[in-house]
């Protein structure tokens, strides 16, 4: 069987999950027995550098443009990096009529989408290729199934009804060997250093409110107030727009928080890849999710043998938890992970491969739940 995933090759594995998530989904069902291709829309100018890298090169890749011009045939195109619209349905119809299709939404889009609408640009749901038009919110029926990771089921019949077919559940799937790669390349050290005073770090990219820095600032706050010396320093990542804010440095940092008394204990950073975060500054991580329980961020920190203070129920078993928004609780973690983690770092990697191995593309659990949901489009 043919299977082709739509992609934009033109950007950082570490921009965001989704390269990471369409790579891993190839190597995933290559390891079910199909022929697997990604169709890139991606900007020709721009995705040299990733093609040549290490976890691309070996791969079937095609351009939209080549697809056009061979009419190539596929027996099932999973939309993940690209949208499927009228025009690109029509494209591939035409070279193989008994083509299935398959919309994988592997962002947050629901809370996106809500949290866009009160921004000053209303949203557009747009196909992602720039030759097609704007899609309508709501469309002819374009997909014969949508496939979604299991911690979107919230948003299950928003997809349902926007996207016109069922919806099943995907495996998550997360492989260490990007952020390996990334340290080998850049000749970097990834894995956690044990030291008495680390630094903290908060990684989240700040768009919308599923992925904020907010709790983990006011629990860095807390524990400045009640145990100053027990950290080096705090580094805010994806936040330097809003530290050049005036009213949020004013009504945020020097009024509601400890942190105005403390400038020189905190640095707001913008957005930056992890592996160099680890390799520079040694910190224990601090997260905080809403409807977005599952992130590479968690098992990366894991993984490599960070303090991992975090919200995510599934990985309440690892690292550090606290309950929802309870900033206080989190602040007490941070202490507890300083105190304790360095005396229980090797039970802590054991336990971080085997999170890591739960969601490995390597993991036969993993490989027969994603044949299954394959083939039984086919029945």
């Amino acid at each position: 069987m043919r299977v082709a995933i739509t992609a934009t090759l033109d950007y950082s594995f570490f921009s965001n999950g989704l390269i990471q998530n369409i790579i891993s989904l190839y190597e995933l069902l290559e390891k079910c027995g199909f022929k697997v291709s990604l169709l890139d829309f991606g900007d020709k100018s721009r995705s040299g550098s990733t093609y040549a890298h290490n976890k691309l090169n070996k791969k079937n890749i095609l351009r939209w443009g080549e697809f056009t011009r061979k009419q190539q045939h596929f027996d099932l195109v999973i939309c993940a990096g690209v949208s499927l619209d009228e025009n690109l349905k029509d494209s591939l119809t035409k070279a193989n009529p008994k083509i299935k299709t398959v919309g994988v939404h592997y962002g947050n889009n629901l809370i996106n989408l809500m949290c866009e609408w009160f921004s000053k640009v209303p949203p557009k749901r747009i196909s992602g290729h720039p030759d097609c038009p704007p899609m309508k919110f709501r469309h002819e029926k374009l997909y014969e199934e949508t496939w979604i990771s299991e911690h979107y089921l919230f948003a299950k019949e928003f997809y349902e009804y926007t996207d016109e077919s069922p919806v099943r559940t995907m495996p998550y799937i997360w492989s260490p060997s990007f952020i390996e790669g990334e340290a080998i390349d850049h000749g970097i050290n990834i894995n956690y250093i044990p030291v008495k005073k680390p630094n903290l770090a908060v990684v989240e990219p700040n768009i919308n409110i599923s992925k904020s820095f907010l709790i983990p600032m006011l629990a860095i706050s807390s524990v400045l107030e009640s145990s100053p010396d027990i950290f080096e320093h705090a580094c805010i990542y994806g936040s330097d727009s809003f530290f050049r804010n005036r009213e949020f440095l004013k009504e945020w940092i020097h009024d509601c928080t400890s942190l105005g008394e403390n400038k020189d204990r905190f640095t707001f950073f913008p957005r930056k890849p992890i592996p160099g975060i680890m390799h520079v500054k040694n910190p224990a991580i601090i997260s905080h999710q809403h409807l977005n329980e599952l992130n590479y961020t968690h098992l990366e920190a894991l993984f490599c043998g960070y303090p991992l203070i975090h919200n995510s129920p599934p990985f309440k078993e690892f690292g550090y938890f606290y309950e929802g928004f309870n900033l206080l609780e989190a602040a007490e973690k941070i202490k507890e992970a300083i105190e304790q983690h360095n005396d229980n770092l090797s039970a802590y990697l054991e336990k971080g491969k085997e999170a890591a191995w739960k969601y490995s593309p390597e993991n036969r659990s993993n490989i027969e739940c994603t044949k299954k949901l394959v083939l039984d489009l086919f029945k």
